[in-house]
Order: structure tokens, then sequence, then C-alpha cells
């Protein structure tokens, strides 16, 4: 179907809040409307004048705004018909939906994280391979790391570190005497 030359007829001035360029701009080029579309989105607009069936179903259009940000439109595009029933133009109202794009990806963002959090819960509260002798874990690309390591990546937790009544008997048995001392003056105190 041939449809007349690209032109404006009328380019509405809150268009120039929505993409930078004035009507007076697309008044100069006809083609600027299709010049500043978002290449990946050139195909959806020709695909809706080709195969352009009357319809209130908007259709969502990236444009590059003059300043070069990319700005997100939901578009209605309506033919224009004469007097023969046949098009002779399209008119098309636009609303910037920029704001609800982006607060839409932040949504799928945190979904995104969260899934991996899960994940990361449901994979700590299966079996861990831990080595009996060492107690190193193997972690998921079966590289052995210590155990501090591993809980601090997949729990997001810190570490203090201490020793048991038992390892300072095996690995400090010269201050075993001084800390029972200490620990029955300290709990005579508590008396």
């Amino acid at each position: 179907m041939l449809y007349p030359e690209p032109h404006f007829s009328y380019v509405a001035p809150s268009s120039t809040k929505i993409i930078g360029y004035t009507p007076e701009e697309h008044y100069a080029d006809s083609e600027l409307l299709f010049k500043i579309i978002h290449p990946e989105d050139k195909l959806i607009l020709k695909k809706v004048f080709k195969e352009l069936n009357p319809s209130d179903t908007p259709i969502v259009i990236r444009y590059v705004h003059k300043d070069g940000h990319t700005v997100w439109t939901e578009m209605v595009i309506s033919p224009i018909y004469n007097s023969d029933r046949k098009i002779t133009g399209f008119d098309s109202i636009s609303r910037d939906i920029t704001e609800q794009k982006i607060l839409e990806e932040d949504k799928e963002k945190a979904i995104l994280e969260l899934e991996k959090a899960l994940f990361e819960i449901k994979t700590l509260q299966g079996l861990i391979p831990i080595c009996a002798g060492c107690k190193k874990i193997r972690n998921d690309k079966d590289y052995w790391e210590n155990i501090e390591i591993y809980l601090k990546q997949h729990l997001d937790v810190q570490f203090t570190h201490g020793l048991c009544p038992d390892c300072i008997r095996k690995y400090y048995p010269e201050y075993v005497n001084e800390i029972e001392k200490q620990n029955k003056h300290t709990s005579g105190n508590n008396n």
C-alpha cells in the first residue's frame, strides 16, 4: 500500500519535553521521528505501518532523546482515511513511560537477586561436601576452600576467632592451668 510522502501536519509542543526536538525541527525534517527511533525498535514501527489495522492497542517504542538518553514511549497509531476510505495519513499519540520502565527494570533486577539468594540458601540447606580431616568445603567450582571463606561468601557473615577448651588443651597445654584458675576466679565472682 502506498502512502503519501511523510510530513507532519501538526506536532504537539509537549513532544519537545518527551524527545527534546521542537515541532519546528519535525516540520523541517519529515524523517526526524524515524531517525531518532532506537535502532532496536525501528522494525517494530515499520511492521506497524506495514500491517496497520485500526486499533487502540498501544505499542512501546524507544527514542533517542536529543541529549542522547533513551526515552520509552507508549504510542497509539491510527490511520487517517479520506472519503474513499483510503489511508491518507496517520495520527499518533505518545506518552512517556520511561520512569515506569526504569521501575520495571529495577523490579526485575531485584527479583533476579532474590532468586539468586534463594538458590544459595537452598544450596546451603542441602548437602555440603566437607572434608572429614581438615573441614574444608568443596564449592560449586569443585575447589576445596576454608569453611569460613565458604560461609562468608554464601551467608554474608563475619567470623571472630577463639579456641574451645579442648583446642586450648591440645595446642596450648602450658596455659591450661592459668586459664582454668582464671575461669574459677571469674565464675566465683558471679555467685
